[in-house]
């Protein structure tokens, strides 16, 4: 039986710098220990949503783990073995995943015949084997897209002896020209090659007894781990003596640069994260003696690697990474594979050090709650507004500044404003009981939100004015039946809103003609939204057509023609507006949320309670659907139960709203994943309805592609006929 142990997230963080570094040890896959030990490579497969290995006990046969791993499943992974033609040797090394036009392949080295395997990711097959012309291997590959080379180390050392020494003449770098499908072997460095440092001081062998072995005085490269970043081609190298250099190839000048200060002792595997180089190290070679330890480009040819928080690793090889930052690591001698989180600023997913009380910052009383919270690009501010308010229904709503939220410089700087003059002329709050308000969207100078019993509200901020509502109810239900919780607008029809109603429907309304109809006491008798019930309970198929199921829909979020819902039983739930289809995939998400949101091509979700902790996790959308499970790219305590997120996509961060005894929080994480290029912002007329912010036209990317829109949402299920207090003390025990 396959197992996993999930560990206790611990984060670390390390300071290079300016920088702030984190790796969060997240859990170790076991599920092969006394069926292999021989697991040197592991990658993400962003095609298919997996982590690929290649076990050399099991003669080499292409093995998958799920790439929701450990988050969403219990870590049960696919052992190919029932395919033919896949063994490739025991004695696999580094891998490399290469999309391209003809196909997606994985490269495989063969450390022991210096064979490159060619494995057909879309088939499930291997094509093809690549020689080097060594016999003593290949150990790491790395590829540079630019220029379709797939480049391959030899490391040149003899790890069969009973004390290791390097091989004469064997230690090189090669690379293939994957582009014209003839696969010549070009090398770019041999032992022995002259090297030169950033003085363009020829650099030379110190020790003696290598000297004798390889009749080289000049230094010998001995590479391991490479990885390709901005035209460059960095390596590591494992060295017989522990000892180890950087080594960096300019690929337009065709020239070396080494530095053998460090990391000063040998490397293994080497990734590349943004602009951090990370690399995988058997320290003093002792069972708990591995560690990853990372290198900042900025600081290149001056900056040096820098020990990082995940330590006491065994034998830790070939490692990979996915989009979102987490590490798998190899260990090569037990067969358990590591996984760790990785950020860093202009790398992954970074959380900040700085919360927002609401309470405290109000200065409101036990009951604070914040169930909904939006980004407002016009305003440059996150909206929110308190769930519980008067039968006036007259929403509570909040800003706090976008700019001062997230500038760590000053923990307690927010921008904090509420606003005092909104009114409401249009609902007649003697036909309704006590507001509820959980969704919350911002359309332009609008925002809309949800009453949790049955009405859907707009507000001109502009005007400080409830300007229109409707009732969504079911043919016989009254104010009071509903449970209304999302809301979301489409970003390429920003007329076009949709709600999630936690009873088990949905409802899309057509905004775009605002006409209308007042009683004598300026009471809204009637208007033109057109409402349309697109979900009523009925079962959906998954992504394959199988499994019927039902839904009871918490939250939504528009991109490219399709609503995604997440819910209550777990399943990512997906609406195709133009074929008004339904789907769901419960491959990429299988756990209870209430909130989702989305820029460009990023969904976010909030999961309230992740084992110990909540948290926040992202998966990316291509034009064929969800194809990778939702990855996490934070979790803490301090998000308290995840009830809504938002997406800033100006300054790259997901806003986090949770509850927690009464009182809510406000998390920022921020990643440059989420940004995205806006047009400079037009000051227009309006009257501002917050005093502290400047409003602007929304900004917009051009003609094809409109001002991303995300919405924003949370809940949970709390009788709104309770007070406060015991509403609030029965949410906390749900």
């Amino acid at each position: 039986m396959q197992t996993y142990n999930l560990f206790a997230t611990i984060l670390v963080a390390f300071t290079n710098g300016a920088k702030d570094i984190n790796f969060d040890e997240l859990a170790t896959f076991t599920g092969l220990r006394g069926d292999s030990g021989k697991t040197e490579s592991c990658l993400y497969d962003p095609l298919n949503g997996v982590w690929r290995f290649w076990d050399r006990t099991n003669g080499g046969e292409a093995d998958s783990l799920s790439g929701s791993f450990p988050f969403f499943d219990d870590g049960v992974f696919d052992q190919m073995v029932e395919k033919t033609g896949n063994a490739t040797s025991t004695t696999v090394a580094g891998t490399v995943f290469i999309q391209t036009e003809d196909g997606n392949f994985v490269y495989i080295a063969d450390i022991g015949t210096g064979g490159i395997f060619k494995y057909n990711v879309d088939e499930g097959i291997l094509e093809a084997e690549l020689e080097t012309g060594k016999e003593s291997g290949v150990n790491g590959l790395c590829y540079d897209e630019e220029g379709q080379m797939l480049y391959a180390t030899n490391v040149g050392v003899d790890f069969d002896a009973e004390t290791r020494v390097p091989l004469a003449g064997i230690a090189n770098v090669k690379r293939f020209n994957l582009g014209d499908n003839l696969y010549t072997a070009e090398a770019v460095y041999t032992s022995g090659d002259p090297l030169y440092d950033s003085s363009d001081e020829l650099v030379k062998e110190t020790n003696d007894d290598y000297v004798a072995i390889t009749g080289e005085e000049n230094y010998v490269f001995h590479p391991n781990g490479c990885t390709v970043k901005d035209g460059m081609v960095y390596f590591v190298e494992t060295r017989p003596d522990g000892l180890g250099g950087l080594l960096v190839y300019d690929i337009d000048e065709d020239s070396f640069v080494l530095n053998t200060e460090t990391p000063g002792y040998s490397g293994d595997g080497l990734i590349t994260v943004g602009n951090i180089l990370i690399m995988s190290s058997w320290g003093d070679g002792s069972e708990t003696g591995g560690f990853l330890s990372y290198y900042d480009l900025d600081n290149y040819p001056d900056g040096e690697f820098v020990m990082s928080g995940a330590t006491g690793l065994n034998s830790p090889a070939d490692i990979g990474v996915d989009p979102f930052g987490t590490i798998c690591i190899p260990s090569l001698q037990t067969g358990d594979i590591y996984f760790y989180k990785f950020s860093a600023p202009g790398a992954g997913y970074r959380l900040l050090d700085k919360v927002f009380d609401f309470a405290s910052e109000s200065g409101l009383p036990f009951g604070a709650g914040t169930y909904a919270i939006t980004n407002d690009p016009n305003r440059g501010t996150y909206a929110f507004i308190n769930i519980h308010t008067s039968d006036t229904y007259v929403p509570d709503i909040h800003e706090i500044n976008a700019d001062a939220s997230l500038n760590e410089s000053d923990s307690s700087g927010f921008g904090y404003e509420k606003n005092q003059n909104l009114r409401n002329t249009v609902v007649n709050a003697a036909n309704y009981g006590s507001a509820s308000y959980w969704g919350l969207v911002a359309v332009g100078d609008f925002l809309y939100t949800t009453d949790l019993s049955g009405l859907l509200l707009e507000i001109n901020i502009a005007e400080e004015d409830v300007t229109n509502y409707v009732e969504l109810l079911q043919s016989g239900d009254s104010y009071g039946d509903a449970y209304l919780r999302g809301v979301c607008v489409d970003p390429d029809d920003e007329s076009m809103l949709y709600v999630a109603d936690a009873n088990g429907y949905a409802y899309s309304i057509d905004t775009s003609n605002d006409t209308v109809e007042l009683d004598g006491e300026g009471y809204l008798i009637s208007n033109e939204w057109v409402v349309k019930t697109i979900y009523a309970g009925e079962d959906i198929l998954d992504q394959n057509g199988m499994y019927a199921q039902s839904f009871l829909p918490n939250d939504c979020t528009v991109s490219n023609g399709k609503v995604y819902f997440v819910g209550t039983e777990g399943p990512l739930i997906i609406y195709d507006t133009t074929g008004e289809t339904w789907m769901y995939n419960a491959d990429v998400l299988n756990v209870q949320s209430y909130t989702i949101a989305s820029v460009g091509n990023t969904l976010v979700v909030g999961i309230p309670e992740g084992g110990n902790e909540p948290y926040v996790a992202v998966s990316t959308m291509s034009d064929d659907g969800i194809r990778s499970p939702f990855q996490i790219v934070a979790t803490s305590t301090q998000f308290y139960f995840i009830l809504s997120v938002t997406i800033d996509y100006e300054n790259g961060a997901i806003v986090v709203a949770g509850a927690n005894a009464g009182d809510s929080y406000m998390s920022f994480i921020q990643s440059d994943d989420l940004m995205m290029e806006q047009d400079t912002p037009a000051p227009t007329d309006s009257t501002v309805a917050m005093d502290s912010t400047e409003e602007t036209e929304s900004p917009t990317e051009d003609n094809s592609t409109p001002s991303p829109t995300e919405n924003d949402s949370g809940a949970n299920n709390l009788s709104i006929i309770l007070s406060i207090i015991c509403g609030l003390i029965l949410y906390l025990h749900l």
